[in-house]
């Protein structure tokens, strides 16, 4: 077997193990999101169908031509996968105890993997321990650390499929003696119960990590359904990292 067809069989298991892995996505994506997931399956499809017509008959002017035509579909895909970039989503987060939880996110990029799955990158949005919480340096562009050396995150890598649809929440859960996810002094988020809502804008929570209350707005309150986002809180016993934010103190107030 030449070199050129153990290649071209070589890609052609690549791209059906993709268009396996971006179906399964649309299972359960969201009516906003499928159009470009559907649109990435139709590139690969006509990838998969100009590889298998070269392997079919590959004389030596159609593999060149083949290989042009692959290449232009492969740039399509990356333009297809860079749509998915700004999308909100659920994205699973492995805790250092070893429990995983979803939590939502907002994908940074996407990128192919060495083992040739899709994988996203994504920030999240209610940060419930520091190296859930994004760098905002990394954000601007100039955080001096590596991913692995800076105590905030660079974004969160996870495979494609293991994303979960993204639902609005449902602010008018809120109420009085409710438990929602609520950002703390440190821009962290821990669970709390509302103690009085203020013209419907402003909202009483005691921490339950610190029973410190404070008064918040609804940009700093998140509600939550009984399988929502998990809290730090639960998982702080099982946690001996100091760095990892699972056992939270109050912050000392600064004058």
């Amino acid at each position: 077997m030449s070199e050129s067809v153990q290649s071209l069989q070589d890609s052609l298991e690549i791209y059906r193990n993709q268009v396996k892995q971006i179906q399964d996505a649309l299972l359960i994506a969201n009516e906003e999101q499928k159009p470009d997931l559907q649109q990435v399956v139709k590139d690969l499809e006509e990838i998969i169908l100009l590889t298998e017509t070269s392997l079919s008959s590959a004389p030596v002017q159609e593999d060149n031509d083949t290989s042009s035509a692959n290449s232009q579909n492969e740039s399509n895909l990356d333009e297809e996968l860079s749509a998915l970039e700004g999308m909100k989503c659920k994205a699973p987060f492995k805790y250092e105890w070893g429990g995983v939880g979803y939590h939502s996110a907002i994908i940074l990029g996407s990128e192919l993997g060495e083992d040739d799955l899709v994988y996203v990158k994504a920030v999240f949005m209610h940060p419930t321990t520091k190296k859930m919480q994004p760098c905002p340096y990394f954000l601007e562009g100039n955080c001096k650390y590596p991913d692995e050396k800076c105590h905030y995150s660079h974004g969160y890598t996870v495979r494609l499929d293991e994303v979960q649809d993204f639902s609005d929440p449902d602010y008018s859960k809120i109420t009085e003696g409710c438990t929602v996810l609520a950002k703390y002094k440190d821009e962290l988020w821990y669970r709390g119960i509302v103690e009085d809502i203020i013209k419907g804008t402003e909202f009483s929570v005691k921490f339950q990590h610190c029973n410190d209350v404070l008064l918040l707005n609804l940009h700093a309150v998140y509600p939550l359904d009984e399988d929502d986002e998990d809290s730090s809180s639960e998982s702080s016993e099982d946690e001996d990292d100091d760095d990892s934010q699972f056992t939270p103190r109050c912050l000392e107030e600064h004058n």
